[in-house]
């Protein structure tokens, strides 16, 4: 019997690619039993450690989701938050303001009763004069008026001690250099002082709802956008008497700004001096005005008293010998210790700043709060 060859080929292709489709079948099975079983036990794993509700030392899985561990978990990211927070504001600027204040409204007046003391012997020791109604730095209602600060503003309200407290330093600090300059370009005597008066310390109110803004206390002032203002930052600012307008920095949902002013009374160069120290701050000046210092601010003039006799003397003694007194010698005049063509009355400076903060870090809590 003949055998027929090219449907013996044929049979035998056919038996090859069936045995090679059987055994990739198996493989395919083996692979989906083996990932079957990892995917069995992981989600095995998943359940227990989801069940798991305190810490086990036998299992070091089981510790990962313990209460303990979530509370130091979260712990963990809060520090990490605060830590990221504090770093951020450094980058921003070298000097900041904020405090971490977490007291009460006693404590707030305590604080500020401090610094008020410690400002006052400073200016005392620098011959730097205050105002009486300067003498509660803008918190008047506070500290004379004995009002309770709410407790949602308490951490503001010490932000705001705060940069008064630095704005005052930074100024006594201007007028003492401005003062050694001119000691050492002879233009006066080291016992000589230069004036200065601090007129008026104001803040603006953070902390007052709609109807209080409507009773403004001395030393206090709002700040409201300009209608139409768009990102122009166009501000008015008010002390319910008087108004002005200046460019905050303020912007919706991305910087949070806090107004102070300071009135003083002093030489064009104390200003001078002022606006270069406040570059160590995150506090930006917004506005400067200035007008001749009124006669009734203005100190009294350095003229010398006249001699006055001892009492009982004669006021000629050549006439206890009856003679005749000798022609009185003219007088010198007195050289002026500061040597000027023109004469540098000061000005009463008119300061508006603000102390800006970022409240990005803020949003993206905020943001991950509502997730």
């Amino acid at each position: 019997m003949k055998k027929n060859v090219p449907l013996i080929v044929i049979c035998s292709l056919c038996g090859i690619v069936m045995a090679g489709g059987i055994a990739a079948s198996v493989a395919g099975y083996v692979s989906n039993s083996k990932l079957s079983g990892a995917i069995e036990k992981a989600d095995k794993n998943l359940n227990a450690l989801r069940n798991q509700k305190k810490s086990k030392k036998s299992s070091g899985l089981a510790l990962a989701l313990s209460d303990e561990n979530r509370e130091r978990g979260d712990e963990t990211v809060n520090a990490l938050r605060n830590a990221l927070r504090s770093r951020f504001s450094l980058m921003m600027q070298p000097k900041r303001l904020e405090t971490g204040f977490d007291g009460d409204s006693t404590q707030l007046v305590s604080n500020l009763l401090k610094r008020k003391t410690d400002l006052e012997e400073l200016f005392k020791k620098n011959h730097v004069e205050i105002a009486d109604s300067a003498r509660s730095f803008g918190f008047a209602r506070y500290l004379e008026n004995n009002e309770t600060a709410p407790a949602g503003s308490l951490k503001a309200l010490d932000e705001q001690v705060a940069g008064i407290d630095e704005i005052l330093k930074s100024l006594v600090g201007a007028h003492d250099k401005y003062d050694k300059d001119l000691v050492a370009a002879h233009v006066m005597t080291m016992s000589e002082k230069t004036p200065i008066k601090i007129v008026a310390v104001e803040r603006e109110a953070v902390e007052l709802s709609a109807e209080q803004q409507r009773a403004l206390v001395r030393g206090e002032f709002i700040v409201k956008p300009v209608a139409n203002s768009g990102d122009s930052g166009f501000c008015s600012i008010s002390d319910g008497q008087n108004s002005s307008e200046y460019v905050s920095l303020r912007r919706a949902d991305a910087v949070r700004a806090m107004a102070l002013r300071i009135k003083f009374l002093a030489d064009s160069g104390v200003l001078r001096n002022f606006v270069r120290r406040m570059e160590d701050y995150a506090i930006y000046i917004r506005d400067i005005s200035a007008v001749r210092a009124p006669e009734n601010l203005l100190p009294p003039k350095n003229v010398p008293a006249a001699p006055v006799a001892a009492p009982g003397a004669s006021a000629n003694p050549f006439e206890l010998f009856g003679a005749s007194a000798p022609a009185a010698a003219a007088a010198a005049p007195r050289v002026p210790a500061r040597r000027v063509v023109v004469e540098n009355v000061p000005e009463l400076f008119t300061v508006t700043l603000e102390y800006v903060s970022p409240i990005v870090v803020q949003q993206r809590e905020n943001a991950e709060k509502s997730e």
